[in-house]
């Protein structure tokens, strides 16, 4: 049988071996985030526009049920 020492050098050298390095998870969510920021760039104006429409109903309720209250 195995020493302790050697064995738990063994088992952290094959964890370290599992896992990606650090710069390249970086690099990978770096991308997911530019790639999330350009689809939103070139999201269609139509539904740009009913995210301002429904934006707009949800602050004029808002302000409805404000004055309602007071």
């Amino acid at each position: 049988m195995l020493p302790k020492r050697t064995f738990v050098q063994a088992k952290q050298k094959f964890h370290l071996s599992q896992r990606e390095p650090l710069f390249k998870r970086n690099k990978s969510s770096i991308q997911a985030k530019e790639s999330l920021c350009s689809s939103e760039i070139k999201a269609p104006f139509k539904q740009k526009r009913t995210l301002a429409i429904l934006n707009a109903k949800i602050s004029r309720t808002a302000y409805i049920l404000l004055i309602e209250k007071t």
